[in-house]
């Protein structure tokens, strides 16, 4: 069954089996419904997002893709968001649903202090849930999921009837690993790497008699808003401080009484944009 090989992929690597063979053919019937209604369940639950019929373990692998709760995110609008703090693995297990997701995090740092400097962890799931006071483990294997579907677990070696070796990522190690943008930190006053999927410290421009600063306070006189550095850096690729203020100047004609806020500054944003591809 499905489930079971799932959790062998998860299982202690001294040879605990989550059932014996004797005992197997006894509780077939009472397991089987449950878990056959689990499977119609997250066929079905694909086949809603996506329209296509698959076959369970496809099915399941997308629908732990879907419980990461990854997407890739647009810089300017996260730094309009007003985060205190840079990106971190928090920001993404929090995000991830369904059965274990309340439990991702733990496993995960235990993950990572028993990797250690070996980089690989043999993970046993039933001595992790003794530690953590779990009964139900299947919590457990769902929070393992979800760990190696979002990729902060790498499989580094994987054996038939024993338990797989998964290397844990940090989260810059993971930001390396899916890709991402050089983003303009105003704090450091230069870009950055930033991951695909992450977020970013909101900063705001330097006091000082910098592009970005003389904009921002241009900007802020014609429509009344606060603008952060990375987006103002940004829009200066496009236009001159010059062209952006005339440009803002035009946008407030046909925006003033529009709803303000972010709104009116994603309006404003591609507005600069189409301005910026006509020229």
């Amino acid at each position: 069954m499905k489930e079971q090989e799932s959790r062998e992929a998860f299982e202690a690597p001294h040879g605990q089996k989550v059932s014996d063979s004797s005992s197997a053919g006894a509780c077939d019937d009472t397991v089987a419904a449950p878990q056959q209604r689990k499977q119609e369940k997250i066929v079905a639950r694909v086949r809603a997002i996506t329209g296509a019929e698959l076959p369970f373990f496809m099915a399941d692998a997308v629908n732990d893709a879907v419980r990461t709760g990854l997407r890739i995110t647009d810089k300017a609008e996260e730094e309009e968001k007003g985060y205190a703090i840079h990106c971190c693995a928090e920001y993404h297990m929090a995000r991830m649903s369904g059965k274990g997701a309340g439990l991702v995090f733990p496993l995960y740092s235990i993950s990572l202090r028993i990797a250690n400097d070996s980089k690989n962890f043999f993970i046993s799931i039933q001595e992790i849930a003794r530690v953590l006071g779990i009964r139900d483990d299947d919590g457990l294997y769902g929070a393992a999921s979800l760990l190696a579907a979002s990729g902060f677990w790498i499989p580094t070696e994987r054996k038939i009837g024993k338990a797989t070796k998964y290397r844990p990522l940090t989260h810059s190690e993971w930001t390396r690993q899916t890709g991402g943008e050089m983003w303009y930190d105003a704090t450091k006053n230069e870009d950055v790497f930033v991951g695909k999927y992450c977020t970013v410290k909101s900063t705001f421009p330097f006091i000082e008699n910098t592009p970005e600063y003389r904009l921002g306070r241009k900007l802020h006189g014609i429509t009344g808003e606060k603008f952060f550095g990375g987006v103002l850096k940004g829009w200066l690729k496009s236009g001159t401080e010059e062209q952006l203020a005339n440009w803002a100047k035009d946008f407030m004609q046909e925006d003033t009484g529009e709803q303000d806020g972010i709104s009116r500054r994603i309006r404003l944003g591609n507005h600069f944009r189409e301005m910026a591809a006509r020229t």
